[in-house]
């Protein structure tokens, strides 16, 4: 077997993995696997003895081959475009150089004034399937080991002996990918059949029944499979069904399970409410950006959190004592967290346990950490080095959701390696007051975190890692993605957090704590002035009311809306609120619910959604055959037909919900003023026959381009509208807003999303009938302004934006809005909208 090749550090530096590289060539692996540095120096030397094969022309890149490995070394991104200027080679294409000698000198302040990304990448781009175990290092040294380079076994000419049967190409569904839950799930199914089961895409094959292995195919929405089943063809045929069946279903996800959309942020955040990192760096250089994961500006002493390292044997003297050992730490944990699931209050806890009791079970991630152990390894020596291979893969998946899914294994693997070696170590006892500085942080730190720190910086993070997630539902500001330099705060120094404007500050100046402080003041004093008004009306200058309410897609969340001065809830998302259970909900339950949210907004209206199933929305309770296209099939009220009973047992509960007043009915994917008389007089049916006599409002949503072309047509027959404005401009603009490629155009400020939206304003406005928008745009400030110009009188939005809201509606006109609103519908694109929006905000 080859030895693993050394590569050295070219230059001192902070080691970043290639995912923290902002250019999917390189943070996908598209080249090949390697790592990033951010450079400390001037000149970069040879990593290995070897020759220069080549050098870019523009002297910004160039090849390092040994034999058996090319490596390539470029610096900084879009570098290109400087045709060389800040570059000086110091050897030829063809020299041969030593390990150590310098090769190539760079510029760092000119590249930190002309480009955004300074940062050396180091690729294996030869051969294909090369793996790099890296170092433990953060910050390295020139010719310290870096990483080594393991080269890929000759591939086996061994085929399975037992004949297989391969099903038709079957198109995934799951609007995310097989990340870890659905890749859960798949795999729990296949584990049920005693036959290998592959799966097939993109020429590759994975065991079906290994998460590892599934979720390694880095399969997005969309992408096509195929299942192979090693079996007698009868059999393999009622292998395939059930796995067709289960692909059909999702797996039993629901839309965004386990990703909620990251915060909405007030003038500066993006159009489609994504935190954009800030492009320039500080002139301070005590100063740091990063992405705002949790807004909110505090000042506090820095307090670093460094997880209590483990201790362990690398090797064991008896194999088989250790593999017992391990089979039965995994099996305590697993029923552990079974039991934990069982009890689980919310979707995300939920999804999280699923997703580690799979991994916990996993054959691949088992079968790896055996073979280090009858290598000669320790248990815990073992699941470590399985679990890094697992994380490489996850790593290198060009699926995002996937890439974040890793710090649920990094803490999954503390916890078995906590009991594996026998050690409780404590978590770090953190000060009151502090703003906590990490590397990263996982789910199972929370609680202490919550409890004393009182804001968060992290050096690397996710916007959708279940530890932000975490934090943001606590209030707690969250800096993430700030680079490894916050790393090395001093202990206790002064640190001013500005998580809502994306900077953290070392050890300010004088002068920089009083702006900051200032601007800390005029922030808590906006703050408290917005939630002393929060239960007021939002009335324009101009004297118009404008309702802002909440929305609801489970129980948790139904007290937080009103405390934060909601007028209602615009959208209750039906179809979340039960999609934990395990059987179809009879009419007494689901009418305990309808009561329950009533009765916690006091006579505020509340607009219950008919269950709104399919497209990228299954259930378990509504039939949906499988589709080509399920987004533009059987969905909403379009599933009527085979779901009769399921949809009247659905508006009886509804109909007992006491009072009846304030009770809306909004129906989903209505695209006909036939479907609003259809099903106006089947809730006149079920009023007739429980003897209901009070008046219920019926909406619909406008969602589609020909419910808002025909919204003057729609208005008859309806009492209100809704308009989703994450399906409407999917629709719109013909692009899946999951697409990996596309989904970067789509946005709700498109002009021809606007002038739709605008549309169904005016048809609305012939029978003045009331229009809300509950989709993402509602809690967008910028949105909302061009939003009140075209008509929409009701924003339904996160709670943390209501009190917002209210107060940047007191603040301008409606006729102010309809200027823009023009303007907008005229503009050539998105951008020159959220530019106009910026302006008006920057008068008010």
């Amino acid at each position: 077997m080859t030895q693993p090749i050394t590569v050295h550090a070219l230059i001192d530096g902070a080691v970043l993995p290639l995912s923290s590289v902002p250019d999917p060539v390189f943070s996908q692996h598209m080249l090949g696997e390697g790592i990033a540095l951010d450079p400390s120096g001037d000149t970069l030397c040879a990593c290995f003895d070897g020759k220069v094969t080549c050098f870019n022309k523009n002297m910004h890149a160039f090849v390092l081959s040994d034999g058996n490995i090319e490596l390539l070394v470029h610096v900084g991104l879009e570098t290109v475009a400087l045709e060389g200027e800040g570059f000086t080679p110091l050897v030829a294409a063809g020299d041969c150089v030593k390990q150590g000698q310098p090769v190539l000198k760079f510029h760092p302040q000119l590249l930190a004034q002309k480009i955004a990304c300074p940062f050396i990448l180091l690729v294996v781009t030869s051969p294909v399937g090369a793996q790099i175990t890296t170092t433990k290092k953060e910050v390295v040294k020139k010719g310290e080991p870096l990483f080594t380079v393991t080269l890929p076994a000759q591939k086996s000419e061994a085929h399975h002996t037992q004949s297989f049967t391969d099903s038709a190409p079957i198109t995934l569904l799951n609007i995310h990918g097989l990340h870890a839950r659905p890749a859960g799930v798949l795999a729990k199914l296949a584990a049920q059949f005693p036959y290998p089961i592959e799966l097939l895409a993109n020429e590759k094959a994975a065991d079906a029944k290994s998460i590892v292995s599934v979720m390694g195919l880095g399969l997005d929405l969309n992408d096509t499979v195929t299942v192979r089943v090693h079996a007698p063809q009868k059999e393999a045929a009622r292998v395939i069904a059930a796995m067709e069946k289960g692909f059909a279903s999702r797996f039993g996800e629901t839309e965004d399970t386990l990703v909620p959309a990251a915060p909405q942020l007030s003038a500066g955040s993006g159009t489609d409410g994504q935190t954009e990192k800030a492009q320039n760096t500080p002139a301070e250089t005590n100063a740091l950006t990063g992405l705002c994961a949790s807004e909110g500006i505090v000042q506090g002493d820095a307090f670093l959190w460094e997880d209590a390292p483990l201790s362990y044997e690398e090797e064991c003297a008896d194999p088989q004592a250790a593999v017992l050992l391990l089979e039965t730490t995994l099996r305590k944990l697993t029923l552990e967290k079974e039991e934990a699931y069982e009890d689980a209050q919310d979707d995300l806890s939920a999804g999280l346990l699923a997703a580690q009791i799979e991994l916990l079970k996993d054959p691949t991630l088992r079968a790896e950490a055996k073979g280090f152990i009858l290598s000669g390894k320790s248990a815990a020596y073992a699941f470590a080095q399985a679990v890094d291979k697992v994380l490489n893969v996850f790593a290198a998946s060009a699926n995002k959701v996937i890439q974040e899914r890793q710090d649920d294994l990094k803490d999954l693997r503390r916890t078995v390696l906590r009991q594996l070696s026998g050690q409780n170590i404590e978590s770090p006892r953190i000060p009151d007051g502090c703003i906590l500085i990490a590397k990263e942080l996982f789910a199972s730190d929370m609680a202490e975190v919550v409890e004393h720190a009182s804001g968060v910086v992290l050096a690397n993070g996710g916007l959708t890692s279940h530890a932000s997630i975490l934090l943001r539902n606590e209030g707690i500001p969250l800096l993430v993605q700030a680079g490894p330099r916050i790393l090395q705060t001093p202990p206790d120094a002064l640190v001013c957090l500005d998580a809502t404007g994306q900077t953290v500050l070392i050890e300010p100046t004088e002068e920089q704590e009083a702006a900051f402080l200032k601007r800390l003041r005029d922030y808590w004093r906006a703050v408290q002035q917005e939630q002393r008004d929060c239960e007021e009306p939002a009335f324009t200058k101009d004297n118009v009311r404008i309702s802002v309410s909440g929305n609801l897609s489970d129980l948790s969340t139904s007290s937080l809306e009103d405390d934060y001065g909601a007028d209602g809830i615009g959208l209750v998302r039906t179809e979340f609120l039960f999609q934990l259970a395990k059987e179809c909900p009879t009419e007494e339950e689901q009418r305990a619910v309808y009561q329950y949210i009533t009765d916690a907004f006091e006579g505020k209206p509340v607009t219950f959604r008919l269950m709104d199933t399919g497209g990228d929305k299954p259930s378990a309770f509504v039939k949906i055959p499988p589709e080509d296209n399920p987004l533009l099939g059987l969905r909403g009220v379009r599933v009527f037909k085979k779901n009769e009973d399921f949809f009247r047992m659905q508006l009886r509960a509804l109909l007992r919900v006491k009072p009846t007043g304030p009770l809306k009915i909004l129906l989903p994917m209505v695209t006909f003023p036939a479907e609003i008389a259809f099903w106006r007089n089947l809730i006149n049916e079920e009023k007739e026959k429980m003897a209901v006599s009070t008046p219920v409002e019926l909406g619909v949503m406008i969602e589609v381009p020909a419910a808002a072309l025909a919204a003057e047509q729609l208005a008859r027959e309806a009492d209100f509208f809704s308009i989703g404005t994450n399906d409407l401009t999917q629709y719109t603009l013909a692009i899946d807003r999951t697409h990996r490629q596309l989904s970067r155009w789509v946005s709700y400020l498109e002009p021809s999303v606007l002038t739709l939206i605008g549309l169904a304003c005016k048809g609305a406005a012939k029978y003045k009938r009331p229009v809300a928008v509950c989709g993402g745009a509602a809690g967008d400030r910028l949105a909302a302004l061009v939003l009140i110009g075209l008509g929409v009188r009701e924003l339904a939005a996160s709670a943390k934006m209501i009190a917002s809201l209210k107060t940047l509606l007191r603040k301008v006109t409606v006729t102010q809005c309809e200027q823009l609103a023009e303007q907008a519908c005229r503009a050539d694109n998105a951008a020159a909208v959220k530019l106009l929006a910026e302006k008006l905000m920057e008068k008010l």
